[in-house]
């Protein structure tokens, strides 16, 4: 059994809470949506964010070189992905949509083609085509249980000069895909043949069920051609702390971002800091254990789906906390707009990822036990 009650919030008690997720939609909606957890903070988290406030310790964040952030993030990566990249590769910015954002900025021209991977979330949408920028949508292909990169379409996209970036969701958000090291591999040696940038959102990289993450920045042949955005914010749930890191494989392309026009460090938070340093550090065990309550969540919705609502076609994500479902045996064309009205239960519609994915929705599994299970109950209720 684990040291650490994730179970522990009644419905009652997360009502309280003042973030997004439980603050958008009216008290009697189950919210489902938003990629928040409703679990109790890392206890290491927890001390090093109450040392700072009794400390009253809530200035501007200092210079990473005065908090020698990139050893920290080298370090992390290290251990965790058997990749050290020097400190000065690596710079702290506010959160991983920033640093796509400078990274497609910096790698690309006016008018150059950016590619994405629908389904996908929404930001890289976004990303792919401002300051300019043209968005090449070059879907996952399905393959028997898991989601793959049509890594045809995308040489074909980079030989002819049509994409210069490939802005890549690893694992992949909202389908839960973990790419493998062929897939990686595969797709490095294309970057490198045609000159050509990867840019590796690894956010959700330290909640993984199934199969082996590779960070891609520790692939052979990734340092001229990546670039990765990471922090600890998601899998340890402090995304409103504002801290995570811009990490490039070499010195070269490391000074390319570390210009005045593009440091972005001024939106990131000290306590954004403050929690990923508690994070990296000290925060293993209990990565550990939320993991292994997803995981148990995971099944649990999963087959709980399978058994009373066939109406539903449950994807079983290898990472992240989000399912992603189809839902086109409903007779709506708007499934999230559905639940919404009929269970009162929100999810993230599925038009939001991708147009051609309108009868699909995003479940965000990462809660107590006893609200994942209300919410199956509404659901199915709502069906019958």
């Amino acid at each position: 059994m684990s040291e650490f009650d994730f179970n522990r919030f009644t419905e009652d008690e997360l009502r309280k809470r003042s973030s997004y997720k439980w603050t958008e939609y009216p008290a009697e909606v189950i919210p489902a949506f938003v990629a928040e957890m409703d679990l109790p903070i890392s206890p290491a988290i927890l001390r090093a964010l109450e040392q700072s406030l009794a400390a009253h310790d809530l200035g501007y964040v200092p210079f990473a070189a005065k908090v020698d952030f990139g050893g920290l993030v080298a370090d992390w990566s290290a251990e965790r992905w058997g990749w050290r990249p020097a400190d000065s590769w690596a710079q702290m910015i506010p959160d991983v949509v920033v640093g796509l954002d400078m990274a497609v900025q910096e790698l690309t021209e006016v008018g150059d083609g950016v590619i994405i991977n629908p389904p996908i979330y929404q930001p890289f949408q976004v990303v792919s085509r401002m300051e300019g920028r043209v968005t090449v949508a070059i879907p996952l292909l399905r393959e028997g249980d898991r989601w793959a990169l049509d890594l045809e379409q995308i040489e074909t996209a980079f030989a002819s000069g049509t994409a210069k970036v490939i802005a890549l969701c690893h694992p992949h958000n909202p389908t839960g895909a973990v790419f493998t090291a062929v897939e990686l591999d595969a797709l490095i040696a294309m970057a490198n043949r045609y000159g050509c940038f990867i840019v590796s959102d690894e956010i959700h990289a330290p909640i993984v069920f199934d199969g082996v993450f590779h960070s891609l920045g520790s692939r052979p042949g990734a340092a001229d051609v990546v670039v990765t955005v990471t922090s600890t914010s998601k899998a340890w749930n402090t995304a409103g702390l504002k801290c995570a890191a811009l990490v490039c494989g070499n010195e070269e392309l490391a000074r390319r971002f570390d210009r005045p026009a593009m440091i972005k460090r001024p939106g990131t938070g000290l306590l954004g800091l403050v929690a990923m340093r508690a994070a990296m550090a000290e925060g293993e065990p209990w990565r550990v254990a939320v993991v292994e309550h997803l995981r148990v969540n995971r099944d649990h919705l999963i087959s709980r789906l399978a058994e009373e609502c066939p109406e539903l076609s449950a994807y079983v994500p290898f990472s992240t906390y989000l399912a992603w479902i189809d839902c086109s045996e409903m007779d709506t064309p708007d499934p999230a707009a559905w639940f919404l009205d009929e269970a009162r239960v929100a999810f993230s519609a599925g038009a939001t990822f991708g147009p051609e994915y309108s009868s699909w929705i995003r479940w965000n599994f990462g809660t107590t036990r006893p609200l994942l299970d209300t919410t199956i109950d509404r659901v199915v209720a709502s069906l019958r």
